[in-house]
């Protein structure tokens, strides 16, 4: 268990869309210091659950959500579904990362500065820095220092995925969500991507979605099993240690 105060809570939350019910009471605790991974089989309501903590299921009018998420700050606690917070600054505190690199059309400095510059409000050389910190967080800068206004489709896919999450990295967030990161890529920039996550945890509270038994055996502190929008399983350090064991618990729900 950990001893630390949890970032985020998720309490009873229960997703229908139109009929269907997709997430049914689902409890989870985000710690910082802790990459939480969510496994289960495709449709299991995994990628409804990251969408749910940050309201982007709001895009769908036919989505009903039920239950609360609490993001627990220094300052505050804001209950996500009942703040009068802006939803763009809840989304900016608990930052996205999809399984396809979704550059924007512009440079690759432009795609970190533009969102610096529109939700943070930085003006002049606190963009320049704000820019080279955040790209230095996802070991990009010593690759793209001297084509900064190059066009960023001109980067490989790994790359592409680390922009992205640089640009969430650089609005300050204090929670990352990450939806299959590596899913896109090769598997040496699949690794890149994990031993950065392993960086990045220990500032952030991390929740990822892999349908890698493997990956998730190298990265995850805890392990979330959903099945049929049901968590039914959770596995910390001590059983994720053995390997063994580790497979047996998921052949009982796969």
């Amino acid at each position: 268990m950990n001893s630390l105060s949890s970032v985020l809570e998720v309490t009873n939350l229960s997703v229908w869309f139109s009929e269907r019910q997709v997430l049914s009471d689902i409890h989870l605790s985000l710690f910082p210091g802790e990459l939480t991974v969510l496994i289960g089989h495709s449709g299991s309501g995994k990628s409804t659950l990251l969408q749910s903590i940050n309201r982007l299921n709001e895009i769908f009018p036919v989505c009903r959500t039920q239950g609360e998420v609490q993001l627990c700050t220094e300052r505050k606690k804001i209950r996500v579904y009942q703040s009068d917070v802006p939803l763009s600054e809840i989304r900016r505190r608990i930052g996205m990362v999809f399984q396809t690199p979704a550059v924007l059309p512009f440079s690759i400095f432009r795609n970190v500065a533009m969102p610096v510059r529109i939700t943070l409000g930085y003006r002049g050389n606190v963009i320049n820095e704000r820019v080279e910190w955040a790209l230095r967080q996802v070991s990009l800068w010593d690759e793209v220092k001297d084509r900064l206004h190059k066009n960023a489709s001109t980067l490989s896919g790994g790359q592409q995925q680390r922009l992205c999450l640089a640009r969430t990295l650089a609005l300050e967030p204090d929670v990352l969500l990450l939806d299959e990161p590596t899913a896109s890529l090769d598997f040496k920039s699949a690794r890149k991507i994990e031993a950065l996550l392993g960086e990045l945890k220990t500032r952030y509270a991390i929740l990822v979605v892999s349908h890698s038994l493997g990956q998730t055996l190298r990265v995850a502190d805890r392990v979330c099993v959903i099945r049929d929008g049901r968590m039914v399983r959770e596995m910390g350090k001590q059983e994720l240690r053995n390997p063994a064991e580790f497979y047996r618990v998921i052949e009982t729900y796969f």
